[in-house]
Order: C-alpha cells, then sequence, then structure tokens
C-alpha cells in the first residue's frame, strides 16, 4: 500500500481500500480527491487543487510517486486540451516519476489518433521532446 499524507490529511491506500474504507468515500472528505474512478485493485483518485477547474495537484502527485517506490503509477489525462498542453504536461509528469499514461478523450477525440499515440508513445517509450513528439502529430 502507499501511506499518503499532506495538508489535507493523511490515508492509507491498499488493494483499493483507504484506512479499511471504500475508496469512493474519501471524496468527500479530503478536496484534494477530485474524482475517484475504477473498481477492485484498479483504483484511481484524481488529485486537484480545485474540483470546479479540475487544476493537477503537482506536488502532492510527486509525492505518491516518491512513496510508491518502485510501484509504477500510471498518471490519467483528464479534460481535452491542445497537442501541444497534453505533451507538455505528459513530459512534465513523465519528469516527476509517472512510470506511464492512461489518455482517453485526448486520443480518442483528436483528429489524428494514430499520429498523438505515436507521439505520446515516443515519449513515454524513448524520451522524446515536446518538440519531437509533436513532428509526429
Amino acid at each position: 500500500g502507499i501511506l499518503f499524507e499532506g495538508t489535507e490529511g493523511r490515508f492509507f491506500v491498499n488493494r483499493g481500500k483507504i484506512t479499511g474504507k471504500p475508496v469512493e468515500e474519501l471524496k468527500d472528505k479530503y478536496p484534494l480527491i477530485g474524482d475517484v474512478r475504477g473498481m477492485g485493485l484498479m483504483q484511481a483518485l484524481e488529485l486537484v487543487t480545485d474540483r470546479t477547474t479540475k487544476e493537477p495537484a503537482k506536488p502532492q502527485l510527486q509525492k505518491v510517486i516518491e512513496t510508491a517506490s518502485g510501484i509504477p503509477v500510471l498518471v490519467r489525462g483528464g479534460g481535452r486540451v491542445s497537442d501541444k498542453e497534453i505533451l507538455v504536461r505528459t513530459e512534465g509528469l513523465l519528469k516527476q516519476g509517472a512510470s506511464g499514461i492512461v489518455y482517453g478523450r485526448n486520443v480518442i477525440q483528436h483528429p489524428n489518433p494514430r499520429g498523438i499515440t505515436q507521439a505520446l508513445m515516443a515519449m513515454v517509450h524513448r524520451n522524446a521532446s515536446v518538440d519531437e513528439a509533436l513532428k509526429l502529430i
């Protein structure tokens, strides 16, 4: 499991449960949790600084990645943004130590899903820069 401690409190994530309670129950208790998705062992917490804007909670994410210590952390994509924005965001997440990405609408709703997929894969698997990845779209 992962012990997460921050300004919003302290909780323990272990196999889809946090301190013995279902993960979903914590959304009301901790403003840092913007959304909860998944089920069983495949659960995800969206960490945000503001639930309305869905601004990612970058310092807290960094703490989760550090605390995971060798356990792969995959980061979800969020709302649809421009190509450059999603690539810059991806670059930042990978630099923070994320093991990979789980993007939906930024790929599925893209006018060139193959191109954006190739760009993102190049960043994750070959450490391509934003400019290099943009050329693949």
